[in-house]
């Protein structure tokens, strides 16, 4: 038996309104990532490598750095024009030049990533900086965000079960503010799409409940 518009749409409506737990769902309890970096010597990319990891390599960060001043050196922005760890590609040199110009300044600033296979890396991030101070987020592949709810919502390096410690403002230079764990990623939102599509089922449902009496008067009239 065929459903009808006025059961379609039903199911529809229910589906936008349990949809959304499912899509939007944040990760549990987020991981020490700070801690997982400073005991890990197997991090990539890292700026600090040691052939050391777990109670000896905490000793050697230990002898130099307090965790305030270690988290301070790993995630404060650094002028690309004065440190060879800065190489940007040519996209972000493009981006860089689209938002301030060639003459902007260019700032590299790393991230910890914990992937969710729980591998570590440092992530190298760039800010953008006009003369005015306007500042833009951009990463290695040439994406640009106002911010770290921005880059979760839009950047393609991370998924929903990776995790980063990283600033808060993220285009603060050097850096300032509180130091963060979250998502890599947010979750897909779900609920405008199916909302949307519920609503055009409801007007399409009623379209065609008026098609169908239409056809019932002309039928009527022409037995007539």
């Amino acid at each position: 038996m065929r459903a009808g518009p006025g059961v379609l749409a039903a199911v529809m409506t229910a589906l936008a309104l349990t949809l959304p737990a499912c899509g939007a769902a944040e990760p549990g309890e987020p991981p020490d990532v700070f801690m997982e970096y400073a005991r890990s010597g197997e991090v990539e990319n890292d700026r600090f490598p040691t052939d050391s990891s777990g109670e000896d390599r905490l000793a050697n960060f230990a002898a130099s750095y307090t965790p305030e001043q270690l988290q301070t050196v790993l995630l404060s922005a650094y002028p690309c024009a004065e440190s060879e760890e800065c190489r940007p590609n040519t996209r972000v040199t493009q981006a860089r030049n689209d938002f301030a110009g060639a003459g902007g300044e260019l700032f590299g600033r790393s991230i910890v990533a914990r992937y969710e296979d729980g591998s570590l890396e440092l992530v190298t991030l760039y800010v953008a900086r006009r003369p005015d101070g306007a500042a833009l987020l951009i990463d290695s592949e040439g994406g640009t965000y106002d911010g770290l709810d921005d880059f979760r919502d839009d950047n393609d390096l991370f998924g929903t079960g990776d995790w980063i410690l990283a600033p808060q403002d993220l285009t603060a230079v050097p850096g300032e503010g509180r130091i963060v764990t979250v998502t890599g990623k947010l979750p897909v939102r779900w609920q405008p799409w199916v909302f949307g599509g519920a609503g055009a089922v409801v007007v399409l449902a009623g379209t065609a409940v008026v098609v169908r009496g239409l056809r019932n008067r002309r039928a009527g009239a022409a037995a007539a």
